[in-house]
């Protein structure tokens, strides 16, 4: 690769050295003769185009890879939300990659793929520059399902195949399927699950080392544990701090403004808002909450680790017991307390929008 960096220098060196004199006495002797003056176009082009055009040094990439009997080459693009520059923030994230996903002449390279790997939560930003007529884009999504299995094989393979599921490491029968509660926790993200699963282990270890098996107790401590990191991680203590104060995961703007911060109602929303764009909170559709009769806007803690926080004097298996209501129709984990919802309204899912019960 250094090689095919230093091609144009090199090949500019090379002009200057043994071609690029010759080009001025050509044109003298034509000059003796009345005649016009001329010039070296493919070579002066070439020397442009290696110079100024990075597709170009690309089609030579792959014209030396083809050689070696290769056909194509992918360029895999991920993690782009990691870099020191783009700070976990979504818009300078898509600040980064912009000027690639625009520009339709390089995605359209022959002999080159182009696959991104992005942060959902760029989308948004996204949209406003998507050709989706010209760049296929597809939503990669996790179900509580898919990342038991994930979970499964992982165990598998770390155990030689003698451990199937964190459920059998458990030193007593838990009143809630461990396995289940890890993949409800991890938000639909195998790296979260996994990180969760590093807690529990860390946490075991710190009450009795020389255990083979995990107390529920453990358990609990290690997802407490899991749920703050990634909370001040995705939201900032001064989101969470607020959240906590919230205490409930479903709520209305006149709770927030009248019971919780005793603010103004205009303040409630701000607030809201801000939790919305952050991803921590999201409309669930309308309530009336009696006496009055007009629906209000109502809102969910979408996140599980920040409900867990929110209730974290709770034991970790009635709070499941008590929050858990997936969605028969779209499978989406609802973590709320359906007593919440005022007298009359039916408690919906956060995501499709239909009757959970």
């Amino acid at each position: 690769m250094n090689e095919l960096k230093s091609l144009p220098e090199k090949f500019k060196k090379f002009w200057s050295e043994n071609v690029g004199f010759m080009e001025s006495v050509v044109n003298f002797v034509l000059k003796s003769y009345d005649l016009e003056p001329i010039d070296m176009p493919d070579v002066k082009m070439e020397e442009k185009r290696l110079s100024e055009t990075y597709k170009y040094q690309l089609e030579i990439l792959l014209s030396l890879v083809k050689k070696l009997r290769f056909k194509s080459i992918y360029i895999l693009i991920d993690r782009t939300d990691e870099t020191e520059k783009t700070g976990n923030n979504p818009e300078a994230t898509y600040t980064l990659v912009q000027p690639l996903l625009r520009d339709l002449e390089l995605l359209g390279m022959k002999g080159f793929g182009f696959k991104f790997f992005l942060w959902d939560k760029i989308e948004p930003f996204y949209r406003k520059d998507a050709r989706p007529d010209r760049v296929a884009q597809y939503n990669l999504t996790w179900t509580s399902r898919s990342l038991k299995t994930v979970l499964s094989k992982r165990m598998e393979s770390f155990s030689e195949g003698k451990i199937q599921n964190m459920q059998s490491l458990m030193s007593s029968t838990a009143a809630i399927n461990i396995d289940d509660a890890l993949c409800l926790m991890a938000h639909n993200s195998p790296r979260n699950l996994i990180r969760a699963c590093e807690k529990i282990f860390a946490a075991q270890a710190e009450r009795n080392p020389e255990s083979a098996k995990i107390d529920i107790q453990a358990v609990d401590s290690g997802v407490l544990i899991y749920s703050e990191m990634l909370c001040k991680e995705l939201y900032g203590e001064d989101y969470i701090k607020d959240i906590q104060k919230v205490g409930r995961e479903l709520f209305t703007t006149n709770y927030i403004a009248n019971d919780v911060l005793k603010i103004s109602g205009q303040g409630a929303r701000n607030k809201i808002t801000a939790w919305s764009d952050s991803g921590l909170v999201a409309k669930v559709g309308t309530v009336v909450v009696p006496p009055a009769k007009r629906p209000v806007n109502f809102y969910c803690v979408t996140d599980p680790v920040a409900v867990r926080l929110m209730h974290r004097t709770v034991n970790l298996e009635k709070f499941i017991q008590d929050r858990w209501v997936p969605c028969d129709h779209c499978l989406i984990d609802n973590l709320i307390d359906i007593d919440l919802y005022p007298e009359d309204n039916e408690a919906v899912c956060r995501s499709c929008g239909r009757e959970l019960i």
